[in-house]
């Protein structure tokens, strides 16, 4: 074997090699995915449970990055995340007289956003104003 046939074998056993091993590193990003972990943008299914007495058109679901708020259908709303994305439930525009306090929760392919209208602290926190400003006072 000749030098020039040497280094002719050498250097396409280097560029096979590295081949080889660039398949196997791009390989194994697929083999790393988790399952129901998403990369990049998706669109999530937001299923809305209530049991307030009116409409479900009265929630939105607001996307904290894009600021966005989309409608529930039927008791859905299909919303274009990114994977980081953070979701809220919100009151639609049509209902300005009624008001809500929800947190936001990350962005996932399926979620369901719950509220109750029952529990709201910020009926409760009415109630107790109204009782220690009208509530019975013991007399002298």
């Amino acid at each position: 074997m000749t030098s020039k046939s040497a280094i002719l074998f050498a250097a396409l056993a280097i560029i096979m090699s590295l081949g080889a091993l660039g398949t196997y590193i791009f390989d194994l990003e697929r083999v790393f995915k988790i399952e129901g972990t998403v990369t990049g943008s998706f669109v999530s299914r937001v299923r809305l449970e209530t049991n307030c007495e009116i409409t479900n058109d009265a929630f939105a679901v607001h996307n904290l990055r894009t600021k966005e708020n989309t409608s529930f259908r039927y008791g859905e709303a299909f919303v274009r995340v990114k994977a980081d994305d953070e979701l809220k439930l919100v009151v639609h525009e049509d209902f300005p007289n009624f008001e809500l306090n929800s947190s936001p929760i990350d962005a996932q392919k399926q979620l369901i956003l719950s509220y109750d209208c029952n529990n709201s602290p910020r009926l409760e926190g009415i109630f107790s104003s109204m009782n220690e400003q009208f509530g019975t006072q013991p007399t002298d």
